[in-house]
């Protein structure tokens, strides 16, 4: 990585990173332009060779998915902060389906709490998809895993 540049005011708690561990570094915004490009190539690379698992396999942006029927539950880095307050949000997961875009979303600050995240709003989906298929009496959807750790 180079070497890490002074912070203008706006970039501090702003752009970031993921390091070796999973841990989260504040950098200016140069630095996480060229660390996402190079990631995004890396993905390309990847995608060319195996598809999408193996793209979505490739370490910096993708931290879990799963897909349950026709809902798809992504947790990803963003390395962007979205939050405006004092707490820093740089990880999302959204729960989306082919009907409707966004049927949940939540963001973290951590990567520990991403993973948790993530396995809290697959249990909450199952529990609601079980609980509506049970009363039309269909079957329950196949449960397709990814796991990036």
């Amino acid at each position: 990585m180079a070497q890490k540049s002074l912070l203008s005011e706006f970039e501090k708690n702003h752009y970031f990173i993921l390091d070796e561990v999973n841990n989260i570094v504040n950098v200016s915004m140069s630095e996480y332009l060229d660390h996402m490009t190079e990631t995004r190539r890396k993905e390309e690379e990847a995608f060319e060779k195996g598809g999408e698992k193996a793209m979505r396999a490739v370490r910096g942006r993708f931290v879990k998915w799963i897909k349950l029927g026709d809902v798809t539950v992504s947790t990803v880095f963003v390395g962007i902060n979205m939050n405006i307050g004092s707490t820093i949000e740089v990880f999302e997961s959204q729960a989306y389906s082919n009907n409707e875009w966004e049927l949940e979303m939540n963001r973290y600050g951590t990567y520990e709490d991403a993973v948790a995240g993530h396995s809290s709003m697959v249990e909450h989906i199952l529990d609601k998809r079980f609980r509506y298929l049970i009363t039309k009496g269909l079957h329950i959807p196949k449960k397709e895993e990814v796991d990036y750790e």
